[in-house]
């Protein structure tokens, strides 16, 4: 992307700012079925902490019971602080990975496979920078969209969390920084695969569809092609992902796990390999937005692009 960008005359600043626009709506719009997925993946975990008694029997169980005992309005809790990531995560990952391709040049004479691999390891070594900075972020989405009604010993209904700022409190006077990074090496690890697959694919498989097309088959195939990349790149990065939201649910609790090693066993050996994939379904919802996202990025782009040379 960042080729086609430099040609069209799209100063960094700008491309973040198109990118920024269209991550958040597509924040927006994925948020129930990141909630849905979220409550799918830590349901065991909201169990043993004793904020549910009886785990979800399936999407439509949890769609039902989310919506009956807290609303229309809680499948975007825990959302705000995702769209307020969008930006600077944005900036940093397509940031960093300018960096890192000043250091693995393309060539014309580069085979296919060589041009995936330069593009996953750029995409990969930038989004696991990134990572750094926006892990607290996530961390505070997972525990605000995990954060259930409940009731306590007094017969009241509450939650856990008041808010964002809230999140941050506990978790620091419970467990300090750690608490907020808790999960970051898995998290690391699948955000690499799944960027990886993301960058090398969209990138390679679009360069190649779309350069001879028409507007409107161009339009067509970006988004046949990002909702095949999105999908393909969640679906192996899932367990990971679901590792990552076991580990991050253990803050403030007494109990934690070691390592995300130790985790993903111990799921293995007391749930089975299910466990690792519940919510992976709503992956496929998910990828419709990624992929809408991906071609509503593109056209605002072209469409901004073209305004700056008329403008001119």
């Amino acid at each position: 992307m960042s080729g086609t960008n430099r040609r069209r005359g799209l100063s960094p600043v700008e491309n973040m700012l198109i990118a920024g626009t269209s991550g958040i709506a597509g924040k927006v719009a994925d948020a129930p079925f990141e909630r849905v997925k979220l409550l799918l993946q830590s349901q065991r975990e909201i169990i043993n902490a004793g904020r549910m008694t009886d785990p979800y029997k399936g999407i439509r169980d949890c769609i039902a019971r989310t919506y009956r005992t807290e609303g229309f309005l809680s499948f975007w809790r825990g959302n705000l602080i995702a769209c307020i990531g969008v930006l600077p995560q944005q900036a940093l990952t397509f940031g960093l990975q300018q960096k890192f391709k000043q250091f693995q040049s393309v060539s014309r004479s580069d085979s296919i496979y060589t041009k995936i691999a330069k593009s996953i390891a750029t995409g990969g070594a930038a989004a696991c920078a990134s990572l750094v900075i926006m892990h607290p972020l996530g961390y505070c989405r997972t525990r605000l969209a995990n954060d259930v009604i409940f009731t306590d010993s007094k017969g009241e209904k509450q939650r856990q969390f008041k808010g964002i700022i809230d999140v941050y409190r506990k978790t620091w006077a419970s467990d300090g920084i750690v608490g907020m990074y808790r999960g970051f090496f898995v998290s690391c690890f699948g955000i690499f695969v799944y960027r990886s697959f993301y960058f090398g694919f969209y990138d390679t498989l679009r360069g190649g569809l779309v350069n001879s097309q028409s507007m409107s088959l161009q339009m067509i195939t970006s988004f046949a092609v990002g909702v095949a990349s999105t999908l393909l790149a969640g679906l192996v990065a899932y367990p990971f992902d679901t590792i990552r939201v076991r580990m991050q649910m253990r803050s403030i609790e007494p109990t934690k796990y070691k390592s995300s090693l130790q985790c993903g066993f111990q799921i293995l050996k007391n749930e089975g390999f299910r466990p690792l994939m519940n919510g992976a379904m709503v992956v496929i919802l998910k990828g419709l937005c990624g992929g809408a996202m991906l071609v509503f990025f593109d056209v605002f782009r072209s469409q901004y692009t073209q305004w700056r040379k008329d403008d001119k």
